[in-house]
């Protein structure tokens, strides 16, 4: 790399330039390349570039055999020209083999509805180095996922207004962000689209820093991301992803601060179900539906919003017409004397009118079933609410989608 023109002018005058034809113009030709250096580096402090220096070295009068040979040079000697410090996503996947835990926090913002904090642990596989094992997701006060790499575990714990609902499912199982192995940053750069790199300093750190965005793995719809690289490390500081293409306004998530090997005291991924809690038992239905998937309706060509959208308009309109065996076969975990006391709260409640799905929650999160909102009005004129758990699953009769329970009350009054 040249510091300065005395540099260039070293390397310049060490060149043999051998000109039979016009044996004057060899001094005339070590001019002009040190006058394209001054102009080079005038243009593009503070260092000079390769491309810049050729580009200049070619429009110059330098003929043009003398110009191939101090670009050939160039490149045989080695001599680094670039702007650029020194990263490549490689190095970055290489340093991320060696990390035992990392710990992230940040906001996520959802549209026309409320902005949430979080904070994330995560630890890798005791069997598995790129897969996560340990996690725990905290996302304000109403929502902690834990999973067990001991127990092989996941519980997902969520607030609501009729209260606290535990689900526990088999494995590892995560929806958010997971632990960010070297294989996970191979995966997004082999699906990253319009890959760009910047490098500036962190305006909060003073670092130097390489700055990428890309368009990637979506996030609820959002899917245009920007990571932050310590050029010392290697390692991510900090990464958004974006609805918006030009990347205005609030991101869906900010990760706003990446802390590698922060120290994670022991006992801190157990969890202790509360007192009072629903247990929703995942593990039931789905080896149900392994053992035996005659029930539910078939959803091959439906998306999961479609498919719980689907088999809760059937559950109710079942309901509604009386039709206790395809309610049962839509239901299937309900039976003996709990569907006795579902029977007989239909009786006294008769609903009439499905008015609405209103929303859908947990679509795709192997730790939960999907939650799916519903409005409907009864005989008398009532409007009532309640949320119903759909499971979508892919059994050898093909992909089906079932009704697990209900998440609280069947009936609440519509606030």
């Amino acid at each position: 790399m040249f510091k300065n023109e005395a540099d260039f002018q070293n390397l310049v005058s060490r060149l043999n330039i051998d000109d039979k034809a016009n044996p004057s113009h060899r001094e005339s030709l070590r001019r002009q390349m040190l006058s394209a250096f001054n102009k080079s580096a005038h243009q593009r402090e503070p260092q000079l570039s390769f491309l810049s220096l050729g580009r200049i070295i070619m429009k110059s009068k330098i003929t043009k055999l003398a110009a191939a040979a101090v670009i050939i040079l160039i490149v045989v000697l080695g001599i680094n020209l670039s702007t650029k410090p020194a990263w490549a996503i490689e190095q970055t996947i290489e340093a991320l083999k060696h990390i035992k835990a990392v710990y992230i926090s940040g906001y996520a913002n959802y549209r026309g509805s409320s902005r949430e904090s979080f904070e994330l642990w995560a630890r890798p596989s005791s069997t598995d180095g790129y897969a996560s094992g340990d996690f725990k997701l905290v996302e304000g006060d109403k929502h902690i996922s834990v999973s067990s790499d001991e127990k092989k575990l996941t519980y997902v714990y969520s607030r609501y207004p009729t209260g606290d609902v535990v689900y526990i499912s088999e494995g590892l199982n995560r929806s958010s962000t997971p632990y960010p192995t070297s294989n996970l940053l191979e995966q997004i750069k082999a699906l990253a689209e319009n890959w760009k790199e910047e490098y500036h300093k962190d305006e909060i750190t003073g670092r130097d820093s390489v700055f990428v965005t890309f368009t990637g793995i979506p996030v609820n719809d959002a899917c245009y991301w920007r990571f932050e690289f310590d050029l010392e490390t290697k390692l991510p500081v900090r990464a958004s992803v974006w609805w918006d293409p030009n990347y205005q306004g609030q991101p869906h998530y900010e990760y706003d601060k990446i802390i590698f090997d922060k120290e994670i005291p022991d006992g801190f991924f157990d969890f202790e179900i509360p007192q009072g809690a629903q247990v929703i038992d995942c593990r039931i239905l789905r080896n149900l539906l392994d053992e035996n998937p005659n029930y539910g309706i078939v959803v091959d060509e439906l998306s999961t919003f479609d498919a719980c959208k689907e088999a809760v308009t059937q559950y109710w309109q079942a309901v509604i017409n009386r039709d206790w065996a395809k309610v049962k076969n839509l239901r299937p975990l309900t039976v003996g004397q709990e569907w006795n006391q579902l029977q007989t709260l239909y009786e006294k409640n008769e609903p009439a009118q499905l008015i609405n799905i209103t929303g859908m929650n947990h679509l795709n999160d192997p730790g939960t079933f999907a939650e799916a909102f519903y409005e409907i009005r009864l005989k008398n004129g009532e409007i009532k609410q309640g949320i119903l758990n759909v499971e979508v699953r892919q059994t050898s009769r093909g992909r089906l989608a079932v009704i697990a329970g209900s998440v609280g009350p069947e009936f609440n009054d519509k606030s």
